[in-house]
Order: structure tokens, then sequence, then C-alpha cells
């Protein structure tokens, strides 16, 4: 049986942080996210206002982001990539992050909308 370890097992938080630091202000406006294998979110940068202020502290708009999360989650454990729109219109590119061929978390970038998306930011 598969011994399930988190990418906290191997470096720590704040090595993490700052490894994202190096890379946020080069792409503002897109989060970078860190989460483990129960999808908590380690750390972050960018984090979309809509998702911190509206999606996460909304009853039935967080059950989406949740949704989506475990969709993400699933799906990385046979596949090495995923561009996913969740419910609430937001797209992120998530990846799962390895050590020796196991899978201890996964890296998100995102939380973008495209550009033909009609998903009116005033929606929220």
């Amino acid at each position: 049986m598969e011994e399930k370890a988190n990418i906290s097992d191997y470096i720590s938080l704040t090595i993490l942080d700052a490894i994202l630091d190096n890379y946020a202000d080069d792409y503002p406006g897109i989060c970078l996210a860190i989460n483990d294998l129960n999808e908590n979110i380690l750390v972050y940068k960018n984090f979309h206002p809509i998702c911190f202020n509206y999606n996460r502290k909304n009853k039935e708009t967080e059950r989406l982001c949740i949704q989506c999360n475990t969709h993400i989650t699933e799906y990385l454990k046979t596949n090495d990539y995923i561009e996913h729109k969740c419910g609430n219109g937001i797209v992120d590119i998530a990846f799962p992050i390895k050590h020796e061929g196991i899978r201890i978390g996964t890296f998100y970038i995102g939380q973008i909308f495209i550009e033909d998306d009609v998903t009116p930011i005033d929606f929220f």
C-alpha cells in the first residue's frame, strides 16, 4: 500500500513561501498556490480578491470551490496537469507535485477569467 506523504514532510512552508515570492511579482493578478494532499492551501500569492473576499467566505460559492479542488485532485491522480473552470467561473491550472514518483501536493496557477469568458466580474 502506498504511504501518503505531504509536501510539508519534505520541505518547510517557509521555503515554499519564498519560492512563490520569487515569482509572484512577475505574474501580478495570477494566483500561485501550493496545496497539500487534503487540498489545504499551504502557501499562496496573489489570491484573486473575488476568491478571497467572496467565494471563500460565502457557503454556496465556497462549496463550488471545494468541488472544483476535489475534481482537480482526483483528475491529477492519473494525469500530469489540468485546466479547469470552477463553478464560480474562474479558471485554474494545476500540476501534481511529486517526490520519487509519489504525489505529495498540488501546484496551482490561475484564478483567472479567460478573455472570451462571459462571467461578469460585477456578478460578484
